[in-house]
């Protein structure tokens, strides 16, 4: 355990470190930003397009509800809230929930309802 602190503190170590930081910020960006282009795909439904044709614009997996003749499908990007303190004092960042619903209706698209895109 010692040796392993040891390398951890010493210069090389605390290359790889800083190394493994940004390598693990810069796919978190990516991953993100994927995710947001999949949500923006919304802009090429259109009202009365096939679900079949819906769900290949879309892609991804959707969270679908199922009501008696009707569908809701939903895309979305889990919120986050981040608090960070400075010289004591407290301040919160929060990014909302981003999120595609878009109902269909015996196999048509019938409603589109983005969030906080």
């Amino acid at each position: 355990m010692q040796k392993f602190m040891q390398f951890i503190l010493s210069e090389t170590g605390m290359k790889i470190f800083v190394a493994l930081i940004v390598i693990w910020m810069v796919s978190a960006f990516i991953i993100g930003r994927v995710r947001i282009t999949t949500l923006k795909h919304y802009k090429k439904v259109q009202i009365g397009m096939s679900e079949e044709e819906m769900l290949s614009v879309m892609g991804g997996n959707p969270s679908v509800s199922n009501f008696q003749h009707k569908k809701k499908f939903e895309w979305f990007i889990k919120g986050t809230s981040s608090t960070y303190y400075n010289n004591g004092i407290a301040s919160t960042m929060h990014n909302p929930k981003k999120s595609v619903v878009i109902t269909t209706e015996n196999g048509k698209v019938t409603a589109i309802v983005p969030n906080n895109i």
